[in-house]
């Protein structure tokens, strides 16, 4: 009888050690599958951001994360005049960021020189209020007002002061 409870202790023993060594094998696997995943992820990761005002190639760009703000200056190129002062070129960027380059006072683009919509929407306008800005600088010439401009349908405020805070009449 003594002979049987010791098969039975051993067993369960065997029983029991053998759960606790595949149990912690089994977590020790899941926790490294996990961490490679969001390894995995963070190395994908990607930024979207729109660039504008003193660029040549303004619009939507795509980064790997990390990027910093010289990275995007680099592939949109600055134009002559733009006006970095603010900004922090080692300052990394983060997803759906908007990033307005103005112009410094000294070099602001004159409005009657303006020739394309694309040029307007370098500044931040919106394409179908630069479309129609545009229409008025062609149309006035030299004798373009501000007033001009604020009078057309779609033109409000922001609009109005992104073009006096990067052009000249």
């Amino acid at each position: 009888m003594e002979r049987k409870k010791k098969i039975i202790f051993v067993g369960a023993t065997f029983l029991v050690a053998s759960l606790v060594i595949l149990s912690s094998i089994g977590i020790n696997s899941y926790l490294k599958n996990k961490k490679a995943k969001t390894e995995s992820e963070q190395e994908n990761k990607y930024a979207t951001i729109q660039i504008y005002g003193a660029v040549y190639y303004g619009g939507e760009y795509e980064f790997k994360i990390p990027a910093t703000l010289l990275d995007v200056i680099k592939k949109s190129r600055l134009r002559s005049g733009a006006d970095l002062s603010k900004f922090n070129l080692n300052e990394n960027i983060k997803d759906k960021q908007k990033i307005y380059i103005p112009y410094t006072k000294a070099n602001r683009v004159k409005l009657k020189s303006i020739r394309s919509v694309k040029e307007l929407v370098n500044l931040g306008i919106k394409k179908h209020i630069a479309s129609k800005v545009l229409e008025v600088i062609k149309s006035k010439g030299n004798y373009i007002t501000w007033d001009d401009i604020k009078n057309q349908p779609g033109v409000g405020e922001v609009t109005l002061k992104l073009l006096q805070e990067n052009t000249i009449i």
